[in-house]
């Protein structure tokens, strides 16, 4: 809840401070841009708490980053096992329109390391895509939103080695530098 609420207030400080100065193409998606992002999961993300990652425009309209997310839990009441998950997640987004908001398309590679407590640890691949957009309230900061169908390809259940499914919603926060 503390997340949120941190989330809200930036948001809400960013959007007071700088609505004046925002216009038409004032963005960081430029060739060569870099960016780093942070991604609080919407719930039941079974891959990690939350994300962050590092972004690179290879031109005016595909960013190129890779996701690492971690997930700490105590599987038991004495919290004496802890089970975690480590993600590595490569993606691309594709911008279909630049402006103060901008629609992309991601597609995404999960690749989960996980210990559960279980004895079947293996690693675990999916592949993910969707549709987000990010909002510059100026030109080196973002605020977007995300959502898709994840296709787990390799995964460690009983019968069931392929799953489709929705991966949750997520907000992202993007800091950009050229």
């Amino acid at each position: 809840m503390k997340r949120v609420g941190l989330v809200v207030a930036l948001m809400f400080a960013t959007m007071t401070a700088s609505a004046a100065n925002a216009e038409e193409g004032a963005n960081s998606l430029v060739a060569g841009a870099k960016s780093l992002s942070f991604r609080l999961p919407g719930g039941g993300n079974r891959y990690a708490d939350g994300a962050a990652g590092i972004w690179y425009m290879l031109n005016e309209d595909m960013n190129l980053g890779i996701n690492v997310g971690l997930g700490i839990d105590h599987t038991d009441a004495g919290a004496s096992n802890t089970a975690w998950d480590i993600l590595l997640a490569p993606a691309l987004k594709y911008y279909m329109a630049k402006g103060v908001v901008n629609p992309y398309f991601l597609g995404q590679v999960n690749l989960r390391f996980h210990d559960d407590g279980g004895v079947n640890n293996d690693p675990e691949l999916g592949v993910a895509g969707g549709i987000g957009a990010e909002w510059f309230p100026v030109r080196n900061f973002s605020i977007g939103g995300e959502a898709g169908l994840g296709i787990d390809i390799v995964r460690q259940a009983p019968g069931k080695p392929v799953k489709l499914g929705t991966f949750q919603s997520a907000l992202v926060a993007n800091i950009y530098w050229e």
